[in-house]
């Protein structure tokens, strides 16, 4: 999954200055930038948010079986389900 995740990323994020890609996650810039690097694991949530912004699921943007509602679980996840560091 963190190959997968992190090649969508980097081509979503393809001619995007590194804050509007963070703002769009929902994620702090430093974040991002961590994941871009591989000094931070992906957690599902992440994931999700990538699946988001691309419209579509991480899996069938990367040419894997493609997994129905990722982004729309990370979406509409219910409390107490993992978020995005706070600021």
């Amino acid at each position: 999954m963190q190959q997968r995740v992190r090649g969508a990323l980097v081509a979503y994020a393809q001619g995007k200055a590194q804050h509007a890609v963070a703002q769009a996650l929902g994620y702090p810039r430093g974040y991002v930038a961590a994941v871009f690097e591989g000094k931070l694991h992906v957690t599902v949530h992440f994931a999700g948010q990538v699946a988001r912004v691309l419209g579509t699921d991480v899996n069938a943007r990367a040419g894997g079986a493609a997994q129905v509602g990722v982004g729309e679980a990370a979406a509409g996840a219910s409390e107490g389900a993992e978020a995005p560091p706070k600021v």
